[in-house]
């Protein structure tokens, strides 16, 4: 095994193998690079994406979802390793809610927070999301759903907007 082949890591077993040539992906210090300008960032129960080249500038990236808040010193760890200590994105993207930390980092980094507008009344807590349906998809997140707050988290729900993409 080569030296560049020791920083791939497989991850074929959890994926369609029609996919595997896209899922090898190189680590990074605490990311792993999994196509060009995309990074992922794994935490404890969740991802976070990384949407740039290495050292963009400040607002030169985009944060793909916001982790939970136990996993802000990571993510703040992998964007400066990534993107440079003062570096901070051009937006936050959200697909679904992470329970909170998104506020404190978008608050900090005086950045947008875009999402679906399908998702919007999940996140700013004019709806709550469907009751957990545990025996759906099995495994351990599965189990667990019932235990998922309903409501949505967004403590400044002003600097969440409509995904440009929608329009």
């Amino acid at each position: 095994m080569s030296p560049r082949d020791s920083d791939l890591e497989a991850t074929s077993s959890t994926v369609d193998p029609s996919f595997q040539n896209y899922t090898r992906e190189r680590k990074v210090g605490l990311s792993r690079e999994v196509a060009a300008d995309v990074a992922r960032v794994p935490l404890s129960i969740v991802n976070v994406y990384l949407l740039g080249p290495t050292n963009a500038r400040d607002r030169g990236w985009v944060l793909a979802d916001a982790g939970m808040p136990w996993s802000e010193s990571r993510i703040r760890r992998a964007t400066a390793e990534r993107f440079g200590v003062r570096s901070r994105p051009s937006a936050i993207v959200r697909t679904h809610d992470h329970f909170g930390l998104v506020a404190r980092l978008a608050e900090e980094w005086d950045c947008p927070v875009y999402a679906h507008e399908l998702e919007l009344p999940y996140l700013t807590g004019r709806s709550s999301y469907p009751p957990p349906e545990p025996a759906v998809g099995g495994g351990t997140m599965s189990f667990l759903s019932r235990t998922y707050l309903g409501g949505g988290c967004l403590a400044q729900a002003w600097a969440l907007r409509s995904c440009p993409c929608n329009r």
